[in-house]
């Protein structure tokens, strides 16, 4: 394994006590481990500066304070984060204030791919300053009160000048680090009492850094994407939560989900931030409406909400029509029978009663149109039926129809439909004798007369099928139209 690259020199410049000093960060990322800090502090407030993930979140091994409900925690905090494939062996880590050195955590950790260590004071409670030397005991490691050589540094608001040194050994290489954002001793001060650049005084806790890197002010983001988004019923929606903190990526925080509102209300699901601090939660629709959905991420100060995202489900519409005959021009009918046009989300079956004949110029017996819907999957089929058509105009030759059939069938993978006819004539000049299924849109002109057969047109979501349509100097007729259509498809 190659050793972890410090890509700058540490240079340390202290001028007094309380006195300026300047260094360039240390790199945190390296080729087989990532290195963070934070500040622990249940005893105030501060969640969103609380380090996530901790003790409880999936694939951390924690060493520190157990059990982790009832300790007071009021230390630095030490992440050790195994960014390779493959298992790696954490030696040791030392955190060294300025002479006070603590060695208190396991040595030989075992961290598989990904996996991460995190080190904590070791006993509950706070303490002020330090006995100079290496503590192996258990200790509460209350960094924000050690002054220069561990001296008591409790209600101290001018910068104590200590640059916390971490020293990781990992697979049997040792690398030191230098805490130059000081964030293990909480910006020099005692942040309890004292203010520091971008922290008001109190809470001491502080969300995880890269090592050399400054404290974040804002602490962790929890953010939940997209805010809004359109899905079919039956199919599922993806929301995605972020966790960083200044722009960083926290990984390894457990998040929750919770529809809080909607027609899904109560669905929940959980997941864990990634290298980039990302988790998704997926899940399907059940009803029309709009659901609300909330991600929450749980560490020691308490809860972090993010923003609310709403899902807004609409459900697949079957839509159709169909009627058996209409004319227009001469003589005019209106659609006889007629469905109306059909629109619905659930299965069923629309029917008008079949019609036993139309008298007239234009005569026609059974009549009947029908248009039926399905779930699962959905499909919309609309079919009209009508026999023995004649058409007896003056100045047109006679038009004699037998039997004729329509169907128009959609679902959400597209249209099909067909005709089915079974004799027609025009002024003695028979077109079909025997019963035929014509090819979509098959056209005859006999006569003055022009016909389509299987007359065949896209409409939005769908197509209608029309038996025959006739049309003639003053004549525009339609036998058998079948229209099916379907909206809102998965």
């Amino acid at each position: 394994m190659r050793r972890p690259t410090v890509l700058a020199a540490v240079v340390l410049v202290v001028a007094s006590v309380g006195g300026v000093f300047a260094a360039p960060a240390a790199s945190a990322a390296t080729p087989d481990y990532n290195l963070f800090v934070g500040y622990a502090d249940n005893l105030r407030s501060g969640t969103a500066q609380s380090p996530t993930p901790w003790a409880g979140s999936p694939g951390v091994f924690f060493a520190g304070c157990t059990p982790v409900d009832s300790c007071e925690f009021d230390g630095g905090a030490i992440r050790v984060a195994n960014a390779t494939a493959v298992t790696e062996t954490v030696d040791y880590v030392t955190a060294d204030f300025d002479g006070c050195v603590f060695d208190l955590w396991p040595h030989g950790v075992v961290l598989p791919a990904g996996g991460q260590l995190i080190l904590a004071q070791t006993q509950s409670g706070s303490s002020n300053g330090c006995t100079v030397g290496t503590t192996t005991g258990p200790s509460t490691m209350d960094s924000s009160d050690f002054g220069p050589g561990g001296t008591p540094w409790a209600g101290v608001c001018s910068n104590s000048g200590v640059i916390p040194q971490v020293t990781v050994s990992v697979n049997g290489t040792a690398t030191t680090y230098a805490d130059i954002g000081q964030v293990l001793n909480t910006g020099g001060v005692d942040a309890a009492d004292c203010d520091r650049p971008g922290f008001p005084a109190g809470s001491e806790t502080t969300q995880w850094v890269s090592i050399g890197a400054p404290p974040c002010p804002t602490g962790a983001v929890l953010s939940l994407a997209p805010a809004s988004q359109t899905a079919v019923v039956g199919s599922t929606a993806i929301l995605q939560a972020n966790l960083s903190s200044c722009s960083s990526p926290l990984q390894g925080a457990p998040v929750a989900f919770t529809v809080t509102s909607g027609p899904d209300a109560g669905v929940t699901g959980s997941g864990v931030t990634d290298g980039g601090g990302n988790a998704t939660f997926t899940y399907a629709g059940t009803a029309a409406g709009t659901d609300t959905v909330v991600a929450t991420v749980t560490n020691l100060a308490g809860t972090i909400t993010s923003s609310n995202a709403t899902v807004t489900w609409i459900a697949t519409t079957m839509t159709g029509r169909a009627y058996g005959l209409a004319s227009s021009g001469l003589v005019p009918i209106a659609p006889t029978p007629d469905t109306g046009p059909v629109s619905t989300t659930t299965a069923g079956s629309t029917t008008t009663p079949c019609v036993l004949s139309i008298p007239g110029a234009i005569t026609a017996h059974n009549l009947c149109a029908k248009v039926t819907t399905t779930l699962n999957p959905a499909s919309s089929t609309a079919t009209a039926s009508v026999s023995d058509v004649r058409v007896g105009l003056p100045g047109l030759p006679v038009i004699a129809v037998g039997a004729v059939q329509s169907t128009s069938k959609t679902t959400c993978s597209g249209s099909a439909g067909g005709a089915v006819i079974t004799y027609l004539k025009i002024g003695g000049v028979t077109v079909v004798g025997n019963p035929v299924q014509p090819q979509p849109n098959a056209t005859v002109s006999v006569l003055g007369v022009r016909v389509v057969l299987n007359e065949q047109a896209p409409v939005p979501g769908g197509l209608t099928v029309s038996g025959l349509h006739i049309t003639a100097l003053g004549l525009n007729l339609v036998v058998a139209s079948a229209t099916s259509d379907i909206h809102n498809c998965a």
